[in-house]
């Protein structure tokens, strides 16, 4: 069974690439916010779970343009959230090329579990190469490294 939300991954991954990503509600044309930066993380999800369906564009700026209108930014890639589903079937549409399929077949459509310190891959929840998600961001991080970033959890080192 899938536990990580296929959007908000997709959203996180898209804002860690670089990428401005803005957020329609259900068939609206104009975005309901639009924002750059690893910090827009939770507005951005904010907004694209304020409605049942939302589609999410990710564009990039231009080699023409400096990035200060819309014309200067490069479509990147689109996906379709419905809410309702769970885990990976969170996205229910998106391009079957470009950035946004490229991610779907490598991450599994955010499910694989790499550790954010090392890039341990093929991590588990329990098990050999289990992994312990970050106090903070929830993200996953193998015991090895958990052990260095959160002595506290593990009691006295000896």
């Amino acid at each position: 069974m899938s536990t990580l939300n296929a959007g908000r991954q997709l959203i996180k991954a898209a804002l860690e690439s670089g990428f401005t990503v803005a957020v329609h509600y259900e068939q609206d044309h104009e975005p309901a916010m639009t924002r750059k930066g690893t910090e827009h993380l939770t507005a951005l999800w904010s907004e694209a779970t304020a409605c049942d369906e939302a589609t999410v564009y990710f564009y990039e700026a231009s080699r023409l343009g400096g990035g200060t209108s819309w014309r200067d930014f490069e479509k990147r890639g689109w996906a379709y959230l419905v809410h309702w589903n769970e885990g990976d079937e969170v996205i229910s549409d998106h391009g079957s090329k470009g950035w946004v399929n490229d991610w779907a077949v490598a991450t599994e459509y955010g499910q694989r579990k790499v550790c954010i310190d090392c890039g341990l891959d093929g991590l588990v929840f329990e098990g050999s190469n289990e992994y312990e998600p970050d106090p903070i961001t929830g993200d996953p991080r193998c015991f090895q490294c958990d052990l260095k970033a959160n002595p506290d959890r593990y009691g006295e080192q000896s």
